[in-house]
């Protein structure tokens, strides 16, 4: 069975790890591929890290040099915006050369496989590649496959979205405080969330809720419900209405929605 590779401990950021007990001794990892086998502590590491890098986000000069000399290839076998975009400005901002691909135009029209284009990046000199594939353990298996190139999970499938979940867990943190003990709802049927915090080491109580209650509302459906917000007619309170005594005793609440390329 594969182990859990670490990589080459990054440049650190002045203070990044200042407060927070034993985390700078963690050792790094090679791949993001998802959140189960993370302990709180890296979690709390990262979490850390992103305070850091909040502040370099504010400078007039956002640059820092963690990266630097390292080539990041975005690999998206799927049309992306956030996070696509989010992916390329963080390599530019921690002085990474980033280079971005699509399996739209590439050889991948033409039938070339996932591991021959993996491998090709590898060869052209790629350090990390972020990946997003509609199939879930496609990141998982190119990690196996790549002996020299970090892989991050940008999103597979209905499998992970390790980063989304590490930003939602930032979220709550910052404006409630903390996590621990705290009190949530995942607002999506089971199939619909990859990797929800639930899996997290938190002490963060979570629990999920069918988007289909939301057909309560007296004649209409999903569907229905969807293409009246985007008309204007109903409002997004009216939508969650039938949610709001399930809801309200919440400390925070997680809505995902599946895109039309989701099935």
């Amino acid at each position: 069975m594969a182990t859990t590779p670490r990589s080459i401990e990054p440049t650190p950021i002045q203070g990044m790890t200042e407060g927070v007990a034993d985390v700078g001794r963690l050792p790094a990892r090679k791949h993001v591929l998802d959140l189960d086998d993370f302990t709180a502590d890296e979690i709390e590491q990262v979490l850390h890290t992103t305070e850091a890098m909040k502040e370099v986000l504010g400078r007039d000069i956002k640059k820092v040099p963690p990266l630097r000399g390292k080539v990041v290839m975005t690999l998206f076998y799927e049309a992306s915006t956030r996070t696509r975009i989010s992916f390329e400005e963080a390599g530019k901002v921690l002085s990474a050369e980033v280079i971005n691909m699509s399996g739209s135009g590439s050889s991948v029209e033409k039938g070339e496989s996932l591991l021959n284009t993996a491998l090709t990046l590898q060869a052209m000199g790629a350090n990390i590649i972020v990946m997003r594939h509609p199939h879930s353990g496609a990141p998982n298996f190119v990690a196996r496959s790549l002996q020299s190139v970090s892989i991050i999970n940008a999103g597979d499938g209905l499998h992970a979205h390790p980063t989304q979940a590490l930003l939602d867990l930032y979220t709550i943190k910052e404006k409630l405080g903390g996590l621990a003990g705290l009190r949530g709802k995942v607002v999506a049927t089971v199939s619909e969330v990859p990797t929800p915090w639930m899996c997290l080491q938190h002490d963060l109580r979570l629990a999920d809720v069918d988007p289909g209650d939301l057909n309560r509302i007296p004649g209409r459906t999903m569907a229905e419900n969807a293409a009246a917000l985007r008309a204007g007619e109903i409002d997004v309170l009216q939508v969650f209405e039938p949610l709001a005594e399930e809801l309200i005793e919440e400390d925070g609440v997680s809505v995902w929605y599946a895109a039309a390329d989701r099935g």
